[in-house]
């Protein structure tokens, strides 16, 4: 039996008792993949749920069919001493069977968001242990250049960014007070494109993506080239 795809489907469920698989089968239950399973090696790696009867219990441990795949939900044939299993009476009337098996998608649901809310959290513990690291690397660093260059490779980390620059403003500070402050592009990183940089300097006025968020302090997206009237999209 070629094992099913989850891809293509919303869940898997894997089912021991023939005649439970018939019916599920002819109803395609909530877009599920069915699967008829004699052993814990049949059982394919993407399965949600596993619905038991006693005659595979009787074959196979419950613990060997744990193994096959841990993070599935099961479903089990009445009598057995399993607390975070999801009983069914005997012989899995499909009515009750079908209630187990809602049952186990809100289980399932409940896990994937438990799941995700402790990603998340991870993930922002892990992006604040590093502002931390770096926040000390920085304030020992002494050389400029180096230091703008660890403050780019930094933020493109935490904004999984492929490439990105810096902009500074140069006001000309302690010369000619009439002199309008310059845009200077100081520094780029790209991962993709390997390419010769040389420091460049504009004027400051909105005409750029870049002008225009230093001069108003706003987060601005451009989809295209701008022309001299334009102003970026913020």
């Amino acid at each position: 039996m070629s094992e099913p795809n989850a891809d293509d489907v919303s869940f898997v469920i894997a089912c021991s008792h023939q005649k439970s698989y018939d019916l599920l089968s002819q109803k395609a239950f909530c877009e599920a993949k069915i699967s008829f399973i004699e052993s814990p090696q049949s059982i394919c790696a993407q399965t949600s749920i596993i619905i038991l009867d006693q005659r595979a219990l009787k074959e196979y441990s419950l613990l060997q069919w744990r193994n096959s795949c841990s993070e599935a939900i099961f479903i089990v044939e009445h009598p057995i001493e399993e607390e975070d299993c999801i009983l069914v009476p005997v012989d899995l009337p499909h009515a009750f069977l079908k209630n187990a098996i809602l049952k186990a998608l809100d289980q399932l649901n409940t896990q994937k968001q438990l799941a995700l809310s402790h990603k998340s959290l991870q993930d922002e513990h892990e992006q604040i242990s590093r502002l931390l690291d770096v926040g000390q690397a920085l304030s020992a660093e002494r050389d400029h250049d180096t230091l703008l260059a660890r403050i780019l490779q930094e933020a493109r980390f935490l904004a999984c960014c492929d490439a990105a620059s810096i902009f500074l403003i140069d006001r000309h500070t302690g010369q000619d007070v009439n002199q309008a402050p310059d845009l200077v592009f100081k520094l780029t990183q790209n991962d993709s494109i390997d390419f010769h940089f040389e420091e460049q300097r504009f004027g400051l006025d909105n005409r750029s993506v870049a002008g225009y968020s230093a001069l108003t302090g706003e987060i601005a997206v451009s989809y295209t080239h701008l022309r001299a009237h334009e102003t970026p999209e913020h």
